[in-house]
């Protein structure tokens, strides 16, 4: 495979309105690697690093519901920052997850946008309180555990664990 890595005849881009994704192909044209999405140049206006705790702002997975796989769907549908997802409906989201597969039905992006749309505005307390009722998945629940924004945090060492 090193011997593909600098040459361009064995690469080609697939691209959304918003990302590119090289696609490296071996001698017979068979894919054997993807790169991960990048923004397009002039496309990243939206991206930055948060100040207060230096999580960028394309960083989908700090959403309680998206993991890697989610987060590449989103990207591949052009869906980059915490605002394009703030934005984006629920209609619009359930047919990323729709057009993926029948191993995405269990997931709900019922509160992606909410929560993208507190990540987006920097409200962290809210958005660790929102986290931590959907994870209980009921009313009045205790907060006994920590939020996906908290676990986060904790493995980059910006917050403290809580006991």
């Amino acid at each position: 495979m090193l011997r593909l890595k600098d040459n361009d005849n064995y690469y080609t881009n697939k691209e959304t309105d918003q990302s590119v994704t090289k696609i490296l192909r071996d001698e017979t044209g068979r894919e054997i690697g993807r790169s991960c999405s990048t923004a397009k140049t002039g496309s990243n206006d939206g991206i930055y690093k948060d100040e207060v705790y230096g999580i960028k702002s394309d960083n989908l997975q700090v959403v309680e519901g998206i993991g890697p796989k989610i987060n590449q769907l989103l990207r591949d549908a052009g869906i980059i920052t915490w605002r394009q997802l703030s934005n984006a409906s629920l209609e619009e989201l359930q047919t990323v997850l729709d057009n993926a597969g029948p191993n995405y039905k269990i997931h709900n992006p019922k509160s992606w946008s909410r929560q993208a749309k507190l990540a987006a505005d920097k409200k962290w307390d809210e958005l660790i309180t929102l986290q931590k009722a959907l994870g209980a998945g009921v009313d009045n629940y205790k907060h006994a555990t920590d939020s996906k924004l908290e676990k986060l945090l904790i493995r980059k060492g910006k917050l403290k664990a809580s006991k």
